[in-house]
């Protein structure tokens, strides 16, 4: 028999300290997220940490020495070959901010960094906008 890939496939690791994540629902999103921009073939990792580790991949890789939400990174050029760090602190500090739940910030970050890798940006008001509404989207389906 031979041995057929999925064109999509998501996997969620958890580099955390923190025992539950929420990793099918991140799964789920994802991969509605990509049916719908048509990427029919797709490798993402998504890798949830602390703030420790997100801070020395933004150092190392963005020389930015300070925890951030999220970083993703495109490996291939040719072929939607992805990863993305989300921070479970971060989400859980911007939760009480945003009068939301931690999970529901992780997933979002990990539609965010998609997103990212698609071309859409945030930098001014009207890309946040656009960028707001598709996490929003997503996050509700």
């Amino acid at each position: 028999m031979k041995n057929i890939k999925d064109p999509i496939s998501i996997s969620v690791f958890n580099d955390s300290s923190y025992q539950y994540i929420p990793r099918q629902k991140i799964i789920t999103k994802l991969e509605q997220l990509l049916f719908d921009e048509k990427i029919e073939d797709a490798t993402v990792n998504v890798i949830v940490m602390d703030n420790e580790g997100i801070q020395k991949i933004n150092n190392k890789f963005l020389e930015h020495d300070y925890p951030t939400d999220v970083l993703s990174f495109k490996m291939e050029e040719d072929i939607f070959e992805a990863e993305v760090y989300v921070s479970v602190e971060m989400a859980m500090t911007n939760a009480t901010e945003y009068k939301t739940n931690w999970r529901e910030e992780l997933v979002r970050y990990a539609i965010h960094g998609v997103l990212h890798l698609l071309g859409y940006n945030d930098s001014t008001e009207e890309e946040k906008i656009i960028m707001t509404k598709k996490e929003n989207k997503y996050l509700s389906l």
